[in-house]
């Protein structure tokens, strides 16, 4: 998360649709959505962009006022909130009309001095309107949305932009990517050995360690200077088996590792060899795929060797049950011994400075003639197919325009031959690059 960005806090009674209207707003299904009020316990933080600027969003559980232990400490963690933002978005719901509740939040909402929204939501058309006449008795300006159906949404998002840019404008920054902390999320099953990892990678001399409070799901996400480079260890909760939690604790658990990934650079898969890849661990490095992210597979607790695996057997279940991402380096550890920890971060190191590769579009291009010249282009409907030139537009991962007469008509096993010689020609074959095909015109 970026602390320049400013920052919107949604918040609200359990149950009025701050979930989804989160969703809305970052533009994926970050947060759980449910029925079941309390469903969101935990502040999560998400980004999104509107009219060209950046913000992070806030979604909170919902405020009750009980002197039951969890429902108070849910609630402390929403006024939390709205101290932390620059912005507040209180959400009502339209279909169970103004209760006291809502007047109660209100009034302390007004008192914190800050800039603040009145969102009605569940306002899906025009005809249930009407619904939202009693929350006119507040005197607030309203605004009538569906976070479901996103009714109202762009006109929000309107009056945001105009409020932030009106009264932070001067103090909003922006840093490269590069300047940002190296985000590294382990995930793996419970018992897998992540904790041990994780203290060992802390407990490193070489690491400078602090805390820093209030990040997306965990309550501390841990920053380590290591030989010069930020990084920043995102805890994430162990990914559960089948049959041994509910579905909707399996999906929160699934949930939360998808959430790591998101927030990462680089994800750190932590394995039992003897156990070997569940079903989980192939969809949450999937998601991570997906998005492009660099992979470490860590195989942990090989102090105590294998009864029935070696590690030539334990790559080849890898390389059929993961071959998408056939690119990432495996790791044989013991986190409990200290046993090639040291191979951890020097492979953190090295696979973080290919994911940050910059190459000049000369040396780009002197390549890329090579390599469509050892495989020119198939034909398409009779007509040849031209590459004109690519450039690189980003980094970590890096990713790289080709410009093409046809673009939307190269095959995407050529695609893929592309993306293979490129990582083999500028030797980034441990971590991912993204391509995108562009017409000259563009």
């Amino acid at each position: 998360m970026n602390p320049n960005l400013p920052k919107i806090a949604l918040v609200g009674r359990p149950n009025v649709g701050k979930s989804t209207l989160f969703n809305r707003f970052i533009g994926r299904r970050l947060a759980l959505v449910d029925d079941t009020p309390g469903i969101t316990r935990d502040r999560r933080y998400g980004t999104m962009n509107w009219a060209g600027m950046d913000y992070t969003v806030i979604d909170t559980g919902g405020m009750e006022e009980s002197s039951h232990e969890l429902k108070a400490a849910v609630t402390k963690g929403a006024i939390a909130a709205l101290h932390e933002a620059d912005l507040i978005i209180f959400v009502v719901d339209g279909r169970s009309g103004i209760v006291p509740q809502d007047l109660n939040w209100l009034k302390k909402i007004r008192q914190i001095q800050k800039p603040y929204l009145v969102a009605v939501n569940k306002i899906d058309t025009a005809k249930t309107d009407v619904l939202a006449v009693e929350f006119y008795e507040t005197g607030e300006k309203l605004n009538l949305i569906s976070a479901e159906g996103g009714r109202g949404i762009s006109e929000l998002l309107d009056e945001v932009d105009v409020i932030i840019k009106k009264t932070f404008q001067s103090n909003i920054t922006s840093s490269p990517e590069e300047d940002k902390p190296v985000g590294i999320a382990l995930i793996g099953r419970p018992n897998v050995g992540k904790s041990s990892l994780l203290n060992k990678l802390l407990n490193d001399e070489r690491a400078i360690v602090s805390s820093i409070p209030g990040t997306t799901m965990d309550p501390v996400d841990t920053l380590i200077e290591y030989q010069g480079t930020s990084f920043l260890l995102i805890d994430t909760a162990g990914i559960r088996r089948r049959g041994r939690a509910s579905e909707k604790m399996e999906k929160v658990s699934v949930q939360k590792g998808i959430e790591s990934i998101e927030k990462s650079h680089v994800i750190l898969l932590l394995l039992d060899g003897e156990e070997g890849i569940s079903e989980q661990d192939a969809h949450v490095v999937g998601e991570a795929f997906k998005r492009y992210k660099a992979v470490l597979l860590v195989v942990n607790k090989w102090d105590l060797g294998s009864k029935n695996k070696t590690q030539d057997e334990v790559r080849d279940e890898m390389s059929r049950k993961l071959n998408f991402i056939s690119y990432a380096p495996i790791l044989f550890i013991s986190a409990k011994t200290g046993k090639n920890i040291d191979k951890v971060w020097s492979t953190i190191q090295r696979v973080v400075g290919l994911y940050k590769t910059q190459i000049k579009t000369s040396e780009l291009n002197k390549n890329f003639e090579k390599i469509i010249k050892s495989h020119p282009l198939p034909m398409f409907a009779g007509k040849a197919i031209k590459i004109y030139y690519a450039t690189q537009v980003g980094t970590m991962p890096p990713r790289f325009a080709i410009f093409a007469n046809q673009p939307s008509h190269i095959h995407f096993s050529y695609r893929r031959y592309l993306q293979n010689a490129i990582r083999k020609s500028f030797g980034m074959m441990e971590v991912p690059i993204c391509l995108t095909y562009r017409s000259r015109s563009s």
